[in-house]
């Protein structure tokens, strides 16, 4: 169970603490293939090398992500304490 669910957070919250938010972004890149799963992993090492020199993430987002968040810099929106990750 990841940090800051269940009885704990509910139990923070119930004691006035501000249930703790967290902001997803993601990019997606897509390997619908057996064969594709290689070239997939070179972009994805070409974009982790680019993020590790500085290179914004919304931006490689926006240049590589195969799914509907790319134009949104890959957001996924706010997540709270507790909340149902599987919309991720």
């Amino acid at each position: 169970m990841p940090h800051g669910t269940g009885a704990a957070a509910g139990r923070r919250h119930s004691e006035g603490e501000a249930p703790r938010q967290y902001r997803a972004q993601h990019i997606l890149i897509k390997a619908e293939k057996e064969n594709a799963v290689a070239a997939a992993e070179a972009v994805i090492n070409k974009i982790r090398v680019q993020a590790e020199k500085g290179r914004d993430f919304g931006e490689l987002a926006r240049q590589y992500s195969q799914d509907g968040s790319a134009a949104q810099g890959g957001d996924l929106g706010w997540f709270g304490d507790g909340m149902d990750g599987a919309r991720i």
